[in-house]
């Protein structure tokens, strides 16, 4: 800020992307018009405010899509993007991703889902795609984290 006034930190909330019990860290953070987006997953949890994460019925499973990482892809996209309207942007002003997967195989299910959420993005953000040997739990398939400045998007 030009002004000399002070940047502040502010934690951003979305009911599409739970916070984990206080302390551990937060979802979203904005400081001026920038944000960053934690690593996103389609971990299917609910955190009710006690400290303890609870699972909510999918069947039996721990993520949404088990198996599946079209689908595993298609919901941790969905959370980023309600982090990042709720920190005041839109897709369009994503500038970095970073994109994790357990199995490089897997990319041509991410990059289709990526492609679809992207669909009418002039400038898409900056992307890594980085395959790891596991990543918070054994049947998430697929992580991403954002990073983006409000205001820089073309529509």
């Amino acid at each position: 800020m030009s002004d000399g006034a002070a940047l502040k930190k502010v934690r951003v909330r979305s009911e599409l992307a739970k916070e984990p019990g206080p302390g551990l860290w937060s979802e979203c953070l904005k400081v001026g018009d920038h944000f960053w987006v934690a690593g996103q997953t389609a971990l299917n949890d609910w955190w009710d405010g006690s400290g303890e994460v609870t699972f909510v019925a999918d069947g039996n499973d721990r993520v949404i899509g088990p198996n599946d990482a079209y689908k595993q892809t298609q919901v941790t996209l969905a959370r980023i993007k309600a982090l990042t309207e709720a920190a005041g942007g839109t897709i369009d002003d994503i500038v970095k991703m970073t994109i994790y997967v357990t199995d490089i195989r897997y990319r041509p299910d991410v990059v289709r889902a990526r492609t679809e959420w992207l669909d009418g993005i002039k400038n898409p953000p900056t992307v890594a795609l980085v395959g790891v040997n596991t990543l918070a739990q054994v049947d998430i398939l697929v992580e991403i984290d954002a990073q983006g400045v409000i205001g820089c998007g073309n529509g």
